[in-house]
């Protein structure tokens, strides 16, 4: 017991002599400003909130020390080392970077700037601006994402109620719609912040809606059967349409605002005048009923409307022409279900899902194959930038969110969704 005790005390002297010794040069290690402190990263991050024509950064300062300022540097793609991109003031914490070009890769990291010098850096963030946001509906997780052009960022996060069904957007007024059908429920919420506006709960099953810039209302089907519009102003108190429909499951407009409404259980398409009046039927091509039709879309320039009719010897895709009022066949192929008709020419683009084999196909506007894009499962949606031509593609079974460009190279990828349902472009 006393040459134990005796040990303890020698150890006890022995610090305190090194203590003595080398206390005068012992370091702060947490000194972020001290070159030697071995603090080579700041424990601080960058944020992307937006990446189009401005990138914009925004961060946090957890640091409890007094700056001078922040010290922001950019490397562009093609160059080899950082530089230095703005000097700002301690107070700043958000910046935008409008020297940049689409398509083209910028990387990022800030410093601190102290009396004695400056931090290390952050982790450095990597972005590719392009025209558009993305929007994706995930039906397992129930939430739905708002991307940045390249995929790597998301921008936001809206929870959502229970499975959505389909998203609506008023671009301009920054205003966007989205139903739930298994819990009687549509919502109204800021497409920038993602905060909740207005609720509906008078429609029954709130399935497909689409916006209607001449009117600026939003229309709205219940999938047992009826009918409605709404005003962002008043979405509590929707207008009745019809209620003699049997499961309305699509809508798209025409440049006149005629609304093309396609239902599923009558397996027809029903036409609405812009005042909401049924004006006419497309039920049967050549003498002969649709079987069954699954997909809806009108052209960007509205003046067609392209649906599919599943058929026993492969799915018809039909093209439906405003201004001569006459209905076309255009192909029929086994495994069609989608199609997208291209912004940027006369072309159209169709999903095939076959056997656990899916891919895009691009055709002629008489129907002759142009292109393809292979490598999917399942696709379960998909669309097409309105500025580039640029696709994405969502897979249910890869769990995947693909971005590509219209040579095929892929710009970015998403695949932590568990059930991506439907793509958006903003």
């Amino acid at each position: 017991m006393v040459l134990s005790n005796k040990i303890v005390v020698f150890l006890f002297a022995f610090w305190l002599l090194l203590s003595a010794f080398f206390g005068c040069s012992v370091r702060d290690r947490s000194n972020i400003f001290d070159p030697k402190s071995g603090i080579d990263t700041l424990n601080m991050r960058l944020y992307l909130r937006s990446a189009d024509s401005v990138i914009t950064l925004q961060w946090y300062n957890t640091y409890d020390v007094s700056i001078k300022g922040y010290h922001l540097y950019r490397r562009a793609e093609g160059e080899t080392n950082f530089s230095g991109l703005a000097i700002l003031p301690p107070g700043q914490t958000l910046f935008g970077d409008s020297s940049v070009q689409y398509d083209h890769s910028y990387a990022y990291y800030l410093t601190l700037i102290g009396e004695s010098g400056e931090s290390p850096p952050t982790p450095v963030l990597q972005t590719t601006p392009g025209p558009g946001k993305i929007w994706l509906l995930d039906r397992w997780n129930e939430y739905i994402l708002k991307f940045s052009y390249d995929l790597r960022f998301a921008l936001q996060t809206h929870y959502a109620i229970w499975i959505p069904q389909a998203l609506a957007m008023d671009r301009r007024h920054h205003t966007g719609v989205l139903t739930y059908p298994a819990y009687h429920y549509a919502e109204l919420f800021d497409l920038r912040t993602g905060e909740l506006y207005d609720e509906l709960t008078a429609v029954r099953y709130p399935y497909a809606c689409a916006y209607e810039p001449l009117s600026r209302m939003y229309w709205l089907t219940d999938s047992s059967g009826a009918l409605y519009r709404f005003s962002a102003d008043n979405i509590r108190a929707p207008q009745l349409l019809d209620n003699r429909l049997g499961k309305p499951v699509a809508l798209a407009f025409d440049e006149n605002g005629n609304a093309f409404v396609l239902d599923a259980r009558t397996k027809q398409i029903v036409v609405y005048d812009a005042q909401g009046q049924r004006s006419t039927t497309i039920a049967q091509y050549q003498g002969q009923r649709f079987n069954r039709l699954i997909d809806l879309k009108a052209a960007p320039d509205k003046r067609f409307v392209y649906f599919i009719d599943e058929q026993p010897q492969g799915n018809a895709l039909y093209r439906f022409s405003v201004l001569t009022d006459s209905l076309n066949w255009v192909c029929t192929l086994q495994g069609m279900e989608i199609v997208r008709p291209s912004p940027l020419d006369q072309t159209l683009f169709v999903a095939i899902n076959l056997d656990e084999q899916a891919k895009i196909l691009q055709l002629s506007a008489r129907g002759a194959r142009l292109n393809s894009w292979q490598g999917f499962k399942y696709i379960t949606d998909f669309a097409i930038n309105p500025v580039n031509g640029n696709l994405v593609i969502a897979d249910k079974v890869l769990h995947q969110l693909v971005h590509l460009y219209p040579d095929g190279r892929i710009l970015g990828r998403f695949n932590k969704a568990p059930y991506p349902y439907k793509v958006y472009i903003e």
